[in-house]
């Protein structure tokens, strides 16, 4: 079997069968719940948890949040920046640490870096199927806890606790480590987290 066939059939078992892989913007959608349900590993201990379990109204949220940061795509030109990650928290609400019964607590920079990194990650597993021209020299690493460990780093963090000035320190970091391969013309720092992910 030839390695095109393979990735085409990987690619498919992805998206799902029910998603067109010849319509650019359903290809984005998808891309856009995979991110979103990356992300909701720590997000859904945060998010909505004053509604009751199995309530209806958490799908509509979640379905909101989704087609607002689509939203926000078309309003940045597909560009991956700073500024697209401060615009997708406020998408998770008002308060700057989002905290759930326990007291434990996410940073809203925290869940939207995760969100904005991952989407843009498998937008560009997807780059011949968008119809998009995007700068992915631009992108940052998506930040979790295996990426953070990869680093070797004397202190601790916790990607969903992250402040914005904590995220910069790390994407520098990571920068250091990749920015001498010949796919960083490419790739930029989202290059990290395809070869040690």
């Amino acid at each position: 079997m030839s390695n095109t066939l393979k990735l085409n059939f990987l690619k498919k078992r992805l998206l799902g069968q029910k998603i067109n892989i010849n319509n650019p913007t359903e290809v984005i959608k998808k891309c856009i719940q995979l991110g979103y349900s990356d992300m909701m590993d720590v997000g859904i201990y945060y998010l909505d948890t004053h509604l009751p379990k199995g309530d209806p109204q958490k799908t509509i949220n979640n379905n909101a949040r989704k087609n607002e940061f689509y939203n926000l795509l078309i309003s940045h030109n597909f560009r991956f920046s700073i500024e697209l990650i401060k615009d997708t928290i406020n998408l998770f609400g008002p308060n700057e640490i989002i905290t759930n019964k326990e007291n434990k607590y996410v940073t809203r920079f925290g869940l939207a870096q995760k969100f904005v990194n991952m989407t843009f990650k498998y937008l560009y597993i997807y780059s011949e199927e968008i119809n998009q021209t995007i700068d992915f020299s631009l992108c940052d690493c998506p930040l979790d806890s295996f990426i953070i460990k990869t680093l070797n780093l004397d202190t601790s963090y916790t990607w969903s606790k992250l402040t914005p000035q904590e995220y910069a320190n790390l994407q520098k970091i990571i920068d250091n480590n990749v920015k001498e391969k010949e796919e960083y013309i490419y790739l930029g720092r989202l290059l990290y987290d395809f070869k040690y992910w």
